[in-house]
C-alpha cells in the first residue's frame, strides 16, 4: 500500500487531481463501511432484539470465529497487491471483511441500549474528525516515525495485557480504564498516521490504487475505538459478563 518519496504536502506536484480523486473514495467508501456497520448494530438491537440474544446465546463461538477469519481475511488482503487489483474480488473481499467485523460486535452490544450505542457511535465519530483534520493540517510528518509506532505498539501491548490480567483475575476495575486510555491512544495516533499516508505529500504515501485498503484501515480503527465505548454505563450490572453469557444463566431471556 505505501511508498516512499519525499514531495511537497499535501498531493504531488505531478498528479494533484490523481491524490485528490483518491482521498474522496478512500473516505467515501469508509463512510459507507461505517453507515453498514451502524445499520448492522441498530438493527441487532431493535427490531431483531430477539434473534441477537439467540445468536449471541448459542454461537457465539461462530461469532469469534468469523472475527478471526474476518481478521485474516484483512491481513491477506493487505499482503495480496493482486487481490487488491482485481476488480470484482476486491470489492467482494471488502464486504466480507466489513461484514465480518460488524456482525462479531453481537457479543459487544447484544445488551446495549440504543441511546447508549448511539451515543458511543457520536463519540468515537468527532474523535475520528477531529483527529482526521489534525493529521490533515498538522506540519509533523508522522510517516517518518516507523520505529517510534514499532515501539508504541510493543509498550502499549505489554502494558495492555498486564491491565486485562489485573481485571480479570483481581477485578480491579480502574485497570480496564488505563488499559482503555493506552489502546486509545495507540489507535487514534495510528489514525493520524494513516490519514497522513492517505492524504500523500508524505515521507510515505498511499498508493493510488489501494483506495480500499486504506478505507478498510480506517474502518478497522473505528471499529476498535467503537469497542471501548460499548463498556461504559451508568449501571455497570447491565453489562453481560463471561459467567453470564453461561446458556444457564440466560434462560430469562426466554420469557
Amino acid at each position: 500500500m505505501f511508498q516512499t518519496g519525499k514531495h511537497v504536502w499535501p498531493f504531488r506536484p505531478n498528479n494533484p487531481q490523481h491524490r485528490r480523486r483518491f482521498v474522496v473514495k478512500v473516505y467515501l467508501q469508509f463512510v459507507l463501511f461505517v453507515m453498514i456497520g451502524l445499520f448492522h448494530w441498530v438493527l441487532m438491537i431493535t427490531a431483531l432484539d430477539t434473534w441477537t440474544v439467540w445468536l449471541v446465546r448459542n454461537h457465539s463461538t461462530a461469532l469469534l470465529l468469523a472475527f478471526v477469519v474476518g481478521t485474516f481475511l484483512f491481513l491477506l488482503f493487505s499482503l495480496s497487491r493482486q487481490m487488491r487489483s482485481l476488480c470484482f474480488l476486491n470489492w467482494l473481499t471488502t464486504l466480507v471483511i466489513v461484514e465480518f467485523l460488524a456482525q462479531p460486535m453481537a457479543l459487544l452490544i447484544v445488551r446495549t441500549d440504543l441511546l447508549f450505542l448511539l451515543a458511543g457511535f457520536l463519540i468515537v465519530t468527532l474523535v475520528v474528525v477531529i483527529f482526521t483534520l489534525l493529521a490533515a493540517i498538522m506540519p509533523c510528518d508522522l510517516t517518518e516515525g516507523g520505529i517510534f509506532f514499532l515501539i508504541l505498539f510493543m509498550s502499549v501491548f505489554v502494558l495492555s495485557v498486564y491491565c486485562i490480567v489485573l481485571f480479570q483475575v483481581i477485578g480491579l476495575d480502574w485497570s480496564f480504564y488505563i488499559f482503555s486510555t493506552l489502546f486509545a491512544v495507540m489507535v487514534v495516533t495510528f489514525l493520524m498516521y494513516h490519514v497522513q499516508c492517505i492524504m500523500g505529500g508524505r515521507i510515505t504515501e498511499a498508493e493510488l490504487a489501494d483506495d480500499k485498503y486504506a478505507a478498510l484501515l480506517l474502518f478497522y480503527e473505528f471499529g476498535a475505538l467503537f469497542m471501548l465505548t460499548l463498556y461504559w454505563r451508568p449501571q455497570m450490572d447491565h453489562v453481560p459478563t463471561m459467567s453470564t453469557w453461561n446458556p444457564l444463566n440466560w434462560s430469562h431471556l426466554n420469557n
